[in-house]
């Protein structure tokens, strides 16, 4: 006998891998801070690790701003992750929020030619989580417009 898994729950993973991908970005700024206060060497120009974590030049202000953000709007989707009927407007706006930031960020990576790569990684795991989760709401929409 197959056992399948429900779009439900595959939907709850989407938007729970969104949260976790917000609150990275977060953890990653925390990092960042930590290392520049203490003056360790992952964080100086050149290391490998430093280009990985961070852009230059580098603007706390602006990461922590947003880190901020991330970590409450995480929170707040894998709650709804939970139960998604009754937080639709929150996992419309992850979806299309997210798919905005990745199509900025295809667009400056054809503009920012020596961060090309980077940008489109970036883009892509904030860009298919939202496009699965689309294709999901939209597959199940349909499919309960054909019970009716």
């Amino acid at each position: 006998m197959r056992k399948y898994i429900s779009l439900e729950i595959i939907q709850s993973y989407l938007l729970k891998f969104i949260s976790l991908e917000l609150w990275i970005f977060s953890a990653k700024v925390v990092l960042v801070m930590i290392g520049l206060i203490i003056g360790a060497s992952f964080v100086q120009e050149g290391n490998v690790f430093a280009d990985f974590l961070m852009r230059r030049p580098y603007r706390w202000d602006f990461e922590t701003m947003i880190a901020s953000i991330y970590i409450v709007w995480g929170y707040f989707l894998w709650k709804a992750s939970q139960d998604p009927e009754n937080h639709k407007s929150l996992i419309y706006f992850t979806i299309y929020a997210n798919m905005m930031h990745g199509f900025v960020m295809i667009i400056q990576a054809m503009v920012r030619t020596k961060e090309t790569a980077r940008l489109l990684g970036d883009a892509m795991h904030l860009f298919l989580p939202a496009v699965l989760v689309l294709i999901l709401i939209l597959y199940k929409t349909r499919k309960d417009a054909r019970k009716d």
